[in-house]
């Protein structure tokens, strides 16, 4: 599978989700590990916690093929490699000139969702690839953000403990 990085986004520039993209979601918790220096958002194993890009503009480059994202972070505590946690991606879009007020809500695609394993020891780096078929009609030039969700009421959603989102990088699977 050939590949094509269009954008890296740290935890940092993510913010907790005040406005939900699904109904009832609570804000994930920003947290500096400082044991590390690094930055993340944690997603409870229990509360649906959720989190927001800032708006970015997908790159020239993106020529509208098959676009993915990988979530990069680590458990807490679990260490159970049969586990999972089960996260929603959602894409919104909007075009400049597009009939969307932007000051009245959000207008999120279809959630995308994907399960990603421990490491098998915790503080371990987990990466899971979302394909991001419901994506909002996003084209090269469109202003858009990312809604990550953990879903931790879904059935497979069996890992324990906080799941601690480092980084988001958008691609195109070329």
């Amino acid at each position: 599978m050939a590949e094509t990085t269009l954008i890296v986004i740290p935890a940092a520039l993510f913010d907790g989700d005040d406005v939900p993209v699904v109904a009832d979601d609570v804000p994930a918790a920003f947290e500096y590990l400082a044991s590390s220096g690094r930055e993340c958002y944690a997603f409870d194993d229990t509360d649906e916690w959720a989190i927001i890009s800032p708006l970015l503009q997908m790159p020239a480059q993106y020529a509208g093929g098959t676009l993915m994202c990988t979530l990069l972070g680590i458990f807490a505590s679990e260490t159970t490699a049969t586990d999972e946690a089960v996260f929603d991606v959602s894409v919104e879009a909007v075009t400049p000139g597009d009939e969307v007020d932007l000051d009245a809500g959000v207008s999120f695609d279809a959630v995308n969702t994907c399960e990603i394993d421990p490491a098998g020891t915790a503080g371990y780096l987990c990466a899971i690839d979302a394909t991001l078929a419901n994506k909002d009609s996003v084209a090269a030039g469109d202003d858009f953000r990312l809604g990550i969700r953990r879903d931790c009421d879904h059935a497979n959603d069996t890992a324990n403990g906080d799941f601690r989102l480092l980084s988001v990088r958008v691609w195109e699977d070329v």
